[in-house]
């Protein structure tokens, strides 16, 4: 599992050098057996594992939590909100989430806002069927190459191949044309490379 903190840590909500983050749900006794999430690399992407204690066709409820409270000040969907579902299948998945559903913004900032680097984010959700939605941030003025390819190596869409202004975007991606599978987008702007993963589930 992983969940983006980006937003909780612009917004001054949680403080990676301080605060911790777990997920809870029917497979942990909600919380009982804590299961800590790590941010190994220092990109706000804190992810775990839950190997033996979920099967195929188990049908999980989760939510991710701060310091493994259940406050409403920080808690996902507070005050009895709506839990997390989904149902395992027979490959390994990687859910991938934003905390509480809070994503970055879209669109172009004033000077002040504008990124201060390069970065392609998870696509959001995670797996996705047809859609997702795929988030970038630009320092400045770049020529943008987005791109999608299978595991073969083979690109099978191309997103954006534009001139683009300084922001953060959001890029919705429709790959019902598509079929199921791993795929890789992959962004070049200017001298910044990237790419990740995701999983077309339908």
């Amino acid at each position: 599992m992983e969940v983006d903190m980006s937003v909780w840590t612009d917004n001054g909500k949680f403080d990676p050098a301080n605060d911790s983050v777990d997920v809870a749900g029917n497979f942990n006794d909600w919380g009982g057996t804590p299961i800590w999430l790590d941010d190994s690399d220092g990109d706000t992407v804190y992810s775990g594992v839950i190997y033996g204690l979920v099967f195929p066709g188990d049908n999980i409820e989760y939510k991710f939590r701060i310091n493994g409270s259940w406050n409403d000040a920080t808690c996902e969907f507070p005050s009895g909100g709506p839990n997390r579902t989904f149902t395992v299948g027979n490959q390994d998945t990687t859910l991938f989430h934003y905390y509480n559903d809070d994503l970055p913004s879209s669109g172009i900032a004033g000077d002040d806002l504008l990124p201060k680097k390069y970065a392609l984010h998870q696509n959001y959700p995670n797996p996705f069927n047809p859609t997702t939605t795929i988030s970038f941030d630009l320092p400045k003025a770049s020529d943008v190459n987005l791109t999608v390819y299978n595991l073969m190596g083979q690109q099978v869409m191309t997103l954006k191949n534009e001139k683009m202004n300084a922001g953060s975007y959001k890029i919705h991606v429709d790959a019902s044309q598509l079929s199921s599978g791993v795929y890789f987008y992959r962004i070049q702007a200017d001298g910044y490379v990237n790419y990740r993963k995701m999983t077309l589930l339908k």
